[in-house]
């Protein structure tokens, strides 16, 4: 069970919400849907009121807050670098989740022209996925294919980046 605390102040809009209980099938509940991206501050989960194998948990939306701002900025530093579709594996690389990692990487070289930048962070990617697991032969051949994409690219100041990444 859920008590969810919502101030309505002047960014009431910013995350906009709604009741749908006259959509539900079973009238004596009360459902709010909330919007993609809203965030929830846990305030306390009461065990001792648990009810047919459920507990009650109350929260607080959070808006504009200081450990949220600081939280976002944490996340779009850590999983923001390079500014495309390569985002999404860091942070599957990141949660060590290396078998969807390998999945996403292995789908956008299959949709990657040679030409396209990240054409070589897909090769780096897919090599450190492989080290990560142990399998050093075929981190390798992506790492060497990734070198060999960099050292290729006409724009070496934008690449020397790319190839000490490569080698480390």
């Amino acid at each position: 069970m859920f008590e969810i605390e919502v101030h309505l102040t002047q960014n009431a809009t910013k995350r906009p919400f709604a009741s749908i209980e006259h959509l539900s099938q079973f009238t004596e509940e009360e459902e709010i849907l909330f919007s993609v991206g809203s965030v929830f501050r846990i305030l306390d989960v009461d065990h001792q009121r648990v009810t047919d194998g459920h507990c009650f948990i109350k929260m607080v939306m959070v808006e504009n807050d200081d450990d949220l701002n600081e939280l976002r900025s944490q996340l779009d530093q850590q999983y923001s670098r390079y500014g495309n579709l390569c985002d999404l594996g860091s942070a599957l690389i990141g949660m060590s989740d290396y078998d969807r990692a390998e999945r996403y990487f292995q789908m956008l070289l299959e949709y990657t022209p040679e030409s396209k930048p990240s054409f070589g962070l897909i090769q780096n990617f897919l090599g450190i996925i492989y080290a990560n697991r142990g399998d050093y032969q075929k981190s390798l051949e992506f790492q060497e294919r990734a070198l060999k994409f960099w050292t290729q690219v006409s724009s070496i100041q934008y690449n020397q980046h790319h190839i000490a990444n490569t080698h480390v």
